[in-house]
């Protein structure tokens, strides 16, 4: 509920372990770094000092570190094309030595980089081929009569057919010649064993060397009366030849592209393991502080494992160090950031953790709503997509996506939220007794789909579509009510006690929002002909407006931490009368449109079981004498294909809306940062 409690080090030891402690820093991955900043004067200049001594040294880690860098990218380039994508955490050494020859893998990698350009180069000559005789066979197929076409040799083709005879021990040479153009030379016939009459197609753009050609090999132009009608039956099986020759090249190529890569694999690994490791070592060096003789570190980790951490700087430092470990807001000799974050949620709510964090990282300290979303978005999804046959097709694509994603953490999880969205939509459905669209088995709660074409429901509370209006009303202001809830306990961890009574969702706009959600259902109650009792009113609504107004006073009394106090003036009493106006005109406004906004819920529900009524009635009317026959199950199963890709994007975006705008809202007034310790298996 709660993010994992952070504690900050401060690290102090000599700078002769530098070495053992960067690469024990680096193993140990719990330090999420900061620069350190001390308030004291003299400690500062002395450590500024001593670290414009270094500058030089430093100035040629960086340039270290970016080429470091380039060459773990395209190590990673070159894996990544071989189909080796799972590397966000490699399998990395158990002993650190970040050692790499940076002139020996750059010349390795030199070296691949010109195999895999050539093996390209023959792929792009295979692929203009291929398209080249592919063109050749278009034109081809657009022949009428290709006898006629070959004597007069139509202007409106870009192929220019020869028809003649040559030596037939010749042919072999003449087709190595014209093998380097798009052409095609296809064996027809042989007379009295001297001649062989020869089928030669050229492009028109090629017909100066091909007239060379076959001037060198004594081409004699022969009539084609005289032969078969089969010449445009074997010239297309010639293209077909040619080009499956060429496809099969192709193919070979590509299996030799993998085999170079599987080939290169280990030295590949090598290069990006070691480059990495070297890269991140100095990334960690680069938030080490140094004097003379010693060196200082300072950042965050989680409390927990505070021990483990301190045994294992024992053990890098040879048991020569000092620690100084610091509560979040204690005051210290170093200037002190707010703590970063790390969620801690259970494997299963990943999903849901990704949403949260998608609009803000919570403050340190205040409340992780995770748990609450998961609740809320899938009740959320589930009252506005209440179909049991349409949730088993969620949890399908859920699951095969799952499969089929492992290594992409992010859609991972959106596939995993998918599984989760169908589960909560079979369970409505089972509620409301919708399979498919259609009324299978009896609901348990109510026929959603009775009420919306106007039938009975089943149930003697919910009898109209506004006893649905109603269930999402109250669903909203349980939404917003925990929102509130949520907004105080914040509240109180943090002490911020004039928030926690005046804010707009403190203690005085919950007794508001409380007191004007009975109101107006008392008011809708009674036929909307009378309120509740006038010091009711009072006590719960004018009261509470009234103890608002003293909100700007407390806050012109006590200012914020570094804010100066103004003096009292009549221009101050104007100020505090209009942010009053303006404040409760927000309430009132606000709550009130936070509320009807989760109407939007009922609607889209309605809208669901609408779509599938009418599809169903389009079935009916394509149906004959009331049989379905082919035509209605086409339209019954587009119709649910379609509203499972519209309306299940359609709820998930506005379960997502709801809670951002109106849950959200309620109790994020203060973001946080992500703990992001440098550590093996970190990603960038």
């Amino acid at each position: 509920m709660f993010p994992e409690k952070m504690i900050q080090v401060v690290g102090i030891m000599p700078r002769r372990h530098s070495e053992t402690v960067t690469n024990e820093l680096l193993r140990q991955g719990l330090v999420h770094f900061i620069n350190i900043h001390y308030v004291d004067q003299a400690v500062k200049e002395k450590i500024e000092t001593a670290d414009s001594a270094l500058a030089a040294s430093g100035e040629d880690e960086k340039t270290d570190s970016s080429a470091l860098m380039e060459i773990r990218k395209r190590a990673e380039s070159f894996l990544r094309m071989g189909g080796f994508s799972d590397l966000a955490h490699p399998s990395l050494p158990d002993t650190i030595e970040p050692v790499i020859n940076r002139e020996q893998a750059e010349k390795e990698l030199d070296a691949l980089a010109a195999r895999i350009e050539t093996l390209r180069n023959r792929q792009g000559t295979i692929q203009a081929n291929i398209l080249k005789f592919e063109d050749i066979k278009r034109q081809l197929d657009l022949y009428g009569d290709f006898k006629n076409i070959i004597r007069k040799s139509s202007p409106l083709s870009f192929l220019q057919i020869h028809a003649g005879s040559i030596d037939p021990s010749l042919i072999e040479d003449l087709k190595d010649e014209c093998a380097s153009l798009p052409s095609l030379v296809i064996e027809i016939a042989e007379k009295a064993g001297t001649e062989k009459f020869i089928l030669l197609i050229n492009m028109k753009r090629d017909e100066l060397t091909v007239k060379a050609i076959m001037e060198r090999y004594h081409w004699t132009d022969s009539a084609i009366s005289s032969y078969g009608d089969d010449i445009k039956t074997a010239a297309l099986s010639g293209l077909d030849e040619k080009i499956a020759a060429f496809k099969k090249e192709q193919e070979k190529a590509a299996s030799e592209f993998g085999g170079i890569i599987d080939e290169k694999k280990d030295v590949l690994l090598d290069i990006y393991t070691r480059a990495r490791l070297h890269e991140m070592s100095l990334k960690v060096k680069s938030y080490l502080n140094s004097t003379e003789y010693a060196l200082l570190f300072s950042g965050w980790l989680p409390l927990k494992r505070q021990k483990d951490f301190e045994k294992a700087m024992n053990d890098a430092a040879s048991g020569e160090f000092y620690l100084e470990w610091i509560n979040p807001g204690e005051l210290s000799p170093v200037e002190q950031p707010a703590a970063p974050v790390k969620l801690n949620n259970p494997h299963f709510l990943a999903p849901f953790e990704m949403l949260v964090e998608n609009f803000a990282i919570p403050a340190y300290g205040s409340i992780d709503p995770t748990p609450f979303v998961a609740l809320s978005y899938l009740m959320m999804f589930g009252l506005m997509f209440s179909d049991a046959g349409h949730g088993l097709v969620l949890i399908l694509v859920g699951i095969l996506g799952n499969r089929l994603t492992k290594a992409k953490a992010g859609i991972n999880k959106l596939f995993q939220l998918i599984t989760y969205c169908g589960f909560s939509a079979v369970l409505f459905g089972v509620l409301f007794g919708s399979y498919f669209g259609f009324a299978v088995i009896k609901p348990i709660w109510f026929n959603y789909h009775g009420i919306v074409a106007g039938h009975s429901s089943g149930n003697r509370y919910i009898t109209d579509i506004y006893s649905i209006l109603k269930i999402t009303i109250f669903f909203g202001i349980f939404i917003i009510g925990a929102g509130v809830l949520l907004s105080w306990i914040n509240a109180i961890r943090k002490k911020k006690w004039l928030r926690l009574v005046f804010d707009k969702t403190g203690l005085l706009g919950g007794w508001l929002y409380a007191a004007g959600a009975y109101t107006a259902f008392y008011f809708a109650a009674s036929d909307y002909k009378s309120m509740p009792d006038s010091r009711f009113l009072f006590y719960t609504i004018a009261l509470p407006a009234l103890l608002f107004f003293l909100k700007p006073v407390f806050s012109h009394i006590f200012p914020h931490r570094g804010e100066k106090k103004h003096s009292f003036s009549f221009i101050s009493l104007i100020d505090i009368l209009m942010e009053w106006i303006v404040e409760m005109l927000e309430i009132f406004s606000g709550f009130l449109a936070n509320t009807l906004s989760f109407m939007r819920v009922a609607g889209l529900g309605i809208a669901h079981v609408s779509l599938m009524i009418a599809f169903y009635q389009m079935a009916t009317m394509a149906s004959n004498d009331g049989k379905f026959g082919v035509l209605s199950f086409i339209i019954l199963v587009l119709g649910n294909i379609l509203v499972v890709l519209l309306e299940g994007l359609s709820a998930g975006i506005q379960s997502l809306r709801l809670n951002y705008y109106e849950f959200f809202s309620k109790f994020f007034q203060e973001t946080g940062y992500r703990y992001k310790p440098i550590s093996l298996s970190s990603k960038d």
